[in-house]
């Protein structure tokens, strides 16, 4: 079930919309999912039933050179925090498809005194290559962010930015 879950975020992150232009930077605070990102421009939102007890939210930005994703994903049962997050990016990484050439876990410790699991992850493939971090929010939530720059005028540099500007509300 897990396996299917952000191929489909990411499928519906390429049809949401057409390649845009180059805009301002676009700081973003979702109403759920206790995170910020900075978009390279405003982004396009839209509800995803993945299956009868996954609802995802997923934000994006498309232009000729990148993409650049973030998705917020509740679901109905607590899920295994460890399972859930291996199988989330490499399902992730498979559905663009690439191959992953890096993968970093961590805890994040959040001022509440509370932590959350962290994945950090590079992938390449013919068409793409970048990076990502997911984090199992709760039992019952995770956060999934992205970008790939498109091969060859894609900009690494872009991709890096997106990526470093993502913080959960409340980490230290």
């Amino acid at each position: 079930m897990f396996n299917r879950r952000f191929a489909s975020l990411t499928l519906a992150a390429a049809v949401l919309l057409a390649p845009g232009a180059l805009s301002a930077e676009a700081p973003f605070t979702p109403a759920k999912g206790g995170y910020t990102v900075v978009f390279p421009a405003k982004p396009q939102e839209k509800e995803v039933a993945l299956s009868p007890q996954v609802k995802s939210t997923v934000y994006s930005v498309n232009r000729d050179d990148a993409a650049f994703l973030a998705g917020y994903t509740e679901y109905t049962e607590n899920m295994d925090v460890d399972k859930e997050l291996a199988a989330d990016v490499q399902s992730f990484v498979t559905s663009l498809p690439a191959q992953m050439t890096e993968r970093k876990r961590s805890v994040v410790k959040l001022t509440n005194g509370t932590s959350v699991e962290r994945v950090e992850f590079s992938f390449e493939g013919e068409k793409t290559a970048g990076r990502g971090v997911a984090v199992m929010t709760s039992p019952r939530s995770s956060v999934m962010i992205a970008g790939l720059a498109m091969k060859p005028a894609g900009k690494p540099a872009d991709v890096e930015e997106f990526v470093k500007s993502f913080k959960l509300a409340g980490q230290e």
